[in-house]
């Protein structure tokens, strides 16, 4: 039942953000021009709170018929006609989103809250859909891909060698050596202080 529910309250919203990004373009709301200011500086002194979500419907809206117009572009796929033609596409909406999630991070209220909480869910299916209408795999023919330089190796962590995906390990051994379960210390000494550590500064 929640999940039929929850449901439909998605396709409320994605005809009610229809039915509204029909309308016509509010001249007065400074994300639907190009930012003429020095550097290109985002005008706060214009922008309401009211401005944001129009723009970011309207965002969504221009961008997905220009993903459509990559998808379904007859000529043979090429480097500059699919990745970059669609690293380029999108610039109302990314426009509105940098200045928008920036204001939410910085100083967010219950209006921007309102507003986030809104268009999350528009913007999750935005974005997958944006990415996985269709599996396939993944290639651009004719296109090689450069020999990049190798990066740094993985971290060093004793016993659990990797990313930082392996820092839990680390706790968890040290913990439980501390609570004599029976486990053997794995860690090395250095990372096993530096649990210890930040342990008793939460303690305190």
């Amino acid at each position: 039942m929640k999940t039929n529910l929850f449901i439909l309250v998605l396709i409320l919203m994605t005809y009610s953000a229809c039915n509204q990004s029909s309308k016509s373009i509010d001249a007065s709301n400074p994300f639907f021009t190009e930012f003429s200011t020095p550097y290109s500086v985002p005008p706060f002194d214009r922008m309401k709170a009211e401005h944001y979500k129009p723009a970011f419907l309207k965002g969504m809206e221009l961008h997905a018929e220009e993903i459509e117009v990559i998808t379904n572009n007859p000529d043979k796929p090429t480097f500059e006609n699919t990745v970059v033609a669609m690293d380029e596409s999108g610039s109302l909406l990314n426009r509105v989103a940098g200045v928008f999630y920036a204001m939410t991070s910085a100083m967010s209220d219950t209006v921007l809250q309102a507003i986030e909480s809104e268009l999350s869910p528009l913007m999750t299916i935005k974005i997958g859909g944006q990415y996985m209408n269709e599996v396939e795999y993944c290639h651009v023919k004719d296109y090689e891909i450069p020999v990049l330089p190798p990066t740094n190796p993985g971290n060093d962590y004793g016993a659990y060698k990797g990313s930082a995906q392996n820092h839990h390990f680390v706790i968890e051994n040290v913990v439980n050596v501390l609570k004599n379960k029976g486990e053997e210390i794995t860690t090395n000494a250095r990372d096993g202080y530096k649990v210890v550590d930040i342990i008793e500064r939460m303690m305190k």
